[in-house]
């Protein structure tokens, strides 16, 4: 059996590449024969081979067709899996017409359903997990960062421009700030929900069609202007108190002029250096990119480097996890409490490691082996 593994341009922090360095590593260990396909610069000949199936991370690939119309990956007469770190409304242009073979990996339970629902049926929709790479190990009580945030700092008013001059309408300027206030009112409602029931109320001949375009766009805009409200939120709340927080990531130094110096920027990293600041933590501060059914990586990742890991909910991780006792949760609805739950983690070492220790345990049960043993073995 030879497997090829589809490597794009890396826009992610190297960590796209690295999950497909471990889904080859877990591959090789079954003694299954693995090729890397790199979009730039692979030959004829090296396309042509043979390939039991395809493995790809966040790929545009499947939606490349040939001028006879047919899907380029329908060539290969293979498997193919695509996993998805982000919403299937962000692949709208892959997954609305994908070619024939095609498996997908969600992070998230609503995304699954959002996908089987919108989308031409695929060979198999599934929710799985990703994990980050284990850094140097630090004796907890040795760790020289109390609190570590991993992540960029989108900029809110540069999406609400994008999306205006995308549309050029007052009713989509209208639906996007409707979007964005409901969110913020009622957080724990998953964005395709949200939206769903503004899009019916507003619009006159409603369609599954106009629904799936607006996600594609207005959808995305409204995530990643969440996502840079609340973590400007969060972090100028933990700074204001009086807590020293790091940060690792792009776009926070325009943050730095106007926080004290309980802000202390560490500046973007790949996968690799974040895992070893990570491992270096005690606590890990996660927000959620508006995941309400799932688990983000850096969930995964700091428990596995017996790091705290603070976060935001959502149903699965409610489901799967024990607050206070291999993670601790924090409500968006309730952040003024946020700092006090901080202190009172950072003055109980003994809680702490207890917490760090039991996160690494739980973490344990999801590995590589098992995610590709589940997500492909088990589909060819």
């Amino acid at each position: 059996m030879v497997i090829g593994l589809l490597e794009a341009n890396e826009k992610c922090y190297g960590s796209l590449r690295y999950f497909l360095d471990c889904v080859e590593k877990a591959l090789n260990k079954r003694r299954i024969s693995t090729y890397r396909i790199l979009l730039d610069g692979t030959s004829k000949e090296e396309l042509e081979r043979h390939y039991d199936a395809l493995i790809m991370f966040n790929s545009s690939f499947p939606s490349v067709q040939k001028e006879d119309g047919s899907f380029l990956l329908d060539f290969f007469q293979c498997p193919v899996f695509n996993i998805f770190v982000d919403p299937p409304y962000y692949h709208h242009s892959v997954l609305k017409n994908h070619m024939q073979n095609l498996h997908v990996v969600f992070l998230d339970e609503g995304h699954v359903e959002y996908c089987n629902r919108y989308y031409p049926p695929c060979k198999s929709v599934d929710r799985g997990f990703l994990i980050g790479p284990t850094g140097k190990t630090i004796p907890y009580e040795d760790r020289k960062i109390e609190l570590l945030f991993t992540g960029s700092c989108p900029d809110e008013e540069i999406m609400l421009q994008k999306a205006h001059e995308l549309f050029g309408a007052e009713w989509a300027d209208n639906m996007l700030e409707l979007i964005i206030s409901n969110s913020i009112r009622y957080p724990h409602i998953p964005m395709e929900a949200q939206m769903k029931t503004i899009f019916e109320q507003s619009m006159k001949g409603y369609s599954e069609q106009a629904y799936t375009t607006l996600m594609y766009t207005l959808g995305q805009y409204a995530e990643f202007y969440l996502r840079g409200y609340y973590r400007k939120r969060i972090i100028r709340l933990l700074v204001n108190s009086g807590i020293k927080l790091h940060v690792a990531g792009a776009g926070w130094e325009k943050l730095y002029t106007v926080l004290p110096d309980n802000l202390i920027i560490e500046g973007e990293m790949d996968i690799w250096k974040t895992a070893d600041l990570t491992a270096n933590s005690k606590i890990l501060l996660n927000i959620m990119p508006w995941f309400k059914e799932g688990i983000h990586d850096r969930i995964l990742t700091a428990m596995h480097n017996e790091t705290i890991c603070l976060t935001d909910t959502s149903t699965i991780c409610q489901r799967d996890f024990q607050n206070n006792q291999n993670i601790v949760f924090y409500d968006l609805d309730r952040l003024d409490a946020l700092p006090d739950l901080i202190r009172e983690l950072l003055n109980d070492e003994e809680k702490g490691k207890f917490i760090a220790k039991q996160g690494k345990i739980e973490s344990d049960k999801y590995t590589w082996d098992l995610f590709v043993d589940r997500y492909i073995l088990s589909k060819l």
